[in-house]
């Protein structure tokens, strides 16, 4: 299962809960990956693209944590030092 598809299978358990657990519902992606050259990476950049940021964010508070963030990999993807 690629990145994509196990993203893609998060997004819609989470759609699916989300009447239930109105909280999960709050849970959106970060779209940071990818290359981006020229203007649309320029402007990006600018506005605060950056390497490393993890691919989806939950920013619920929870037992005194103040959001969640989750990266995902697949296959022979590794984690990055950033």
């Amino acid at each position: 299962m690629s990145e994509h598809d196990q993203q893609s299978a998060l997004i819609a358990w989470v759609d699916l809960i989300a009447k239930q657990h109105p909280e999960v519902g709050l849970l959106f992606a970060i779209p940071n990956a990818g290359v981006r050259p020229g203007v649309q990476g320029e402007w990006m950049r600018q506005e605060g693209l950056r390497a490393g940021v993890p691919d989806l964010l939950l920013p619920v508070a929870r037992q005194g944590f103040r959001g969640f963030f989750l990266e995902l990999k697949a296959g022979d993807n590794t984690l990055s030092p950033k």
